[in-house]
């Protein structure tokens, strides 16, 4: 009887192509079971232990420690050690499970405590830019009027009587501006030309409030004058035609930027906090999908 027998390079490789798919798998299975968010049962040494497959870091272990504790890992007793890994797994599961049953989004406490962490991450953004002398300086030159002193001013506010808003209103106080250009007392003019006082002014005021109380246009020809100066009969907002008399102006004076660095860097600092915060709300706001309800469109 004849027997077939394979040849010895058949064998060879049968054997080889064996070994070739067995190392194949031995290696995907590698990859399949250390690839990235792999469950596994390996812990990374930068880890105290992970819970389900979320880390619980050791440098916050060591704090933990240190902490609650007043100890380091070489000093601290067993008990002590068990105490803080179990406090922070038991802390990291019940942050799993606050994010199962959506906590941030009805707790106000949570979602308060979540905008306040992105908040303050936005705030580590802005500490760690550090402004040159040179954009501090263009800060304060743009604001000056952050770091002046406080201005005031003592002024008469002169309207006509009868037709305030018409021409003849607008030529007696003409007429009441060429007697105290030329060095006529108030009083006196007052009483010549029929002109009174429009109430706007009562006594010396700071800048801020002769603005509030003139409005604009008129307290903007208010601030320009000096002292014992008159201005035309001006037209304001409220229609009427009205003669501004400077007794006193001091107009806010700067300080210098050497002495107002400080709260220059702190306004600079706190605006930039805010651009970055704009920023950061822009960018999330472009890539939500959000509805507003018609209804309540603003």
């Amino acid at each position: 009887m004849r027997v077939s027998r394979w040849p010895e390079s058949g064998r060879l490789s049968l054997l080889l192509w064996a070994a070739g798919a067995l190392i194949g798998l031995g290696a995907a299975g590698f990859a399949l079971f250390t690839a990235k968010g792999t469950a596994t049962s390996t812990v990374p040494p930068e880890y105290i232990a992970t819970v389900n497959q979320r880390p619980v870091y050791l440098s916050d272990y060591l704090d933990q420690l240190q902490a609650q504790f007043n100890v380091t890992m070489e000093t601290a007793s067993v008990e002590q050690r068990r105490k803080v890994l179990d406090d922070m797994i038991r802390e990291e599961l019940f942050v799993r499970r606050g994010l199962e049953l959506d906590e941030p989004g009805i707790d106000p406490d949570v979602r308060n405590a979540l905008v306040a962490a992105v908040q303050s991450q936005i705030a580590v953004d802005a500490t760690s830019q550090t402004p040159t002398e040179a954009e501090l300086a263009a800060f304060y030159r743009q604001h000056l009027e952050r770091y002046s002193s406080i201005g005031y001013l003592l002024a008469a506010d002169l309207i006509a009587p009868g037709d305030p808003s018409g021409a003849k209103g607008a030529e007696a106080l003409a007429a009441a501006g060429v007697a105290l250009r030329a060095g006529r007392p108030l009083p006196a003019v007052l009483a010549q030309f029929g002109v009174a006082e429009s109430g706007l002014l009562a006594g010396e005021q700071v800048y801020f409030a002769a603005k509030l109380h003139l409005g604009d246009t008129l307290f903007e020809a208010a601030r320009t004058l000096q002292n014992g100066q008159v201005s035309a009969p001006i037209r304001a907002q409220d229609g009427r035609f009205h003669l501004l008399y400077m007794i006193a102006n001091h107009p806010p004076l700067p300080r210098d930027f050497a002495l107002a660095r400080n709260q220059v860097y702190g306004d600079y600092r706190h605006e930039l906090l805010l651009r970055i915060g704009d920023r950061e709300f822009k960018y999330l706001e472009d890539k939500a999908d959000i509805h507003i309800n018609r209804a309540y469109q603003p």
